[in-house]
């Protein structure tokens, strides 16, 4: 169990990903009404998202150094709140331009959302304890993204797909004037070298990440518009998926990754990994409506499971965890950049998203692979560079 003294610290991380990821993950929920009454394609609607992981990969290893260097608190507080702005500007969107544009200041504020949080399981808590910590921290971006897909169907019925952003945009700068009272500073005085790029595995790691990135945006950015367009749900039952995605994938976080600090952390991601990619193959080949929540929960499952876990791996590499996942998180960006736009693409040009979900069952696929190739690394057996 983990200790009472780390709670405040926790639900103020929590609460970050909350907010955080309300908005990421969300934007699959608002984007089949958004799309409509802005008449973008399906293209446009991923182009969108990789607006957001331009952002993200360039500004996440800063947000990590800063979160090294000049402290937690200050770090996290300063782009919460430009992530906050960012989602009022989307609100006033008129044009595909503008949401390009928009989302990528939503992208940059998120950048300081993750990357610090392997600082703070670094400098708090134990290793034996530290995939569990990670865990109930990365909890809060299911929180999140159920909260989202929950509220956004009553809530655009209602007032409008600009009201999801006018909202998450409140609750961000509310979570960033708070995190300035319960976060640590967590300042690394004199800054350690950085050996983890001279190993092999490190690389390695940073590809399967990236590969990650990659299959898991086809699902985020277009299983609710899969379920309305070709599966005949409604959108309240096409937000749901989403819903369904967010519940399994806390299980996924918190006993997953518990279980990564008995068994190891390879093993419980080549098992989260096959979970992705396995519930977008069926999603390619066997698609219906009740069946298309089974998979949505294998696929939170997974999900859930892998991205802790890539945040333990920066901590366990590290004392700079914060720049080690600042970096490794530029590959991640990387794959979910081209990710949407290219499921996109494939949608439009064929017709459908069978396409599209086939890709990112070959995507998880290499992920594994790669983990694969690094798992006498993350045993203890390292591999270095000539």
């Amino acid at each position: 169990m983990l200790r009472w003294k780390w709670t405040p610290v926790l639900a103020g991380a929590f609460s970050v990903l909350v907010v955080s990821y309300a908005l990421r993950y969300g934007y699959g929920v608002v984007a089949p009404p958004m799309a409509l009454d802005l008449a973008l394609t399906n293209e446009q609607v991923g182009s969108i998202v990789t607006s957001y992981f331009v952002a993200y990969a360039v500004f996440t290893p800063l947000a990590g150094f800063l979160a090294d260097k000049f402290g937690f608190k200050r770090t996290v507080a300063l782009f919460t709140a430009v992530m906050g702005v960012g989602s009022a500007l989307m609100s006033t969107s008129t044009s595909f331009e503008q949401c390009i544009a928009f989302f990528f200041i939503v992208g940059v504020g998120a950048a300081a959302a993750w990357a610090p949080m392997a600082t703070l399981a670094r400098r708090l808590i134990p290793s034996r304890k530290r995939g569990l910590a990670l865990g109930v921290i990365d909890s809060g971006s299911s929180v999140g993204y159920m909260i989202s897909s929950f509220l956004a169907p009553p809530l655009i019925a209602s007032f409008g797909w600009r009201s999801h952003w006018t909202v998450w945009s409140l609750a961000s700068l509310a979570v960033a004037a708070s995190s300035l009272l319960v976060l640590p500073s967590l300042r690394v005085r004199v800054l350690p070298s950085l050996q983890a790029p001279k190993s092999i595995s490190f690389w390695l790691i940073a590809l399967s990440y990236m590969m990650f990135g990659v299959t898991l945006w086809v699902p985020l950015a277009f299983l609710s518009k899969f379920g309305l367009s070709e599966v005949g749900l409604d959108y309240w039952a096409a937000s749901l998926l989403g819903v369904a995605v967010a519940a399994a994938s806390i299980p996924g976080k918190l006993l997953l990754s518990h279980l990564s600090d008995v068994a190891g952390r390879s093993c419980v991601l080549l098992f989260s990994l096959a979970l992705i990619g396995l519930s977008q193959l069926l999603c390619a080949l066997a698609p219906s409506p009740a069946l298309l929540f089974l998979y949505a929960a294998m696929f939170g499952l997974g999900y859930g499971g892998c991205v802790p876990l890539y945040g333990v791996l920066a901590s366990d590499f590290s004392e700079r965890a914060g720049t080690v996942l600042g970096l490794w998180t530029v590959f991640f960006s990387i794959g979910s950049m081209a990710s949407p736009k290219a499921a996109g693409f494939l949608a439009d040009l064929t017709g459908g998203f069978k396409v599209p979900f086939l890709f990112g069952f070959s995507a998880a696929l290499t992920s594994m692979l790669l983990l694969a190739l690094a798992s006498r690394a993350l045993s203890g057996k390292t591999l270095r560079l000539k």
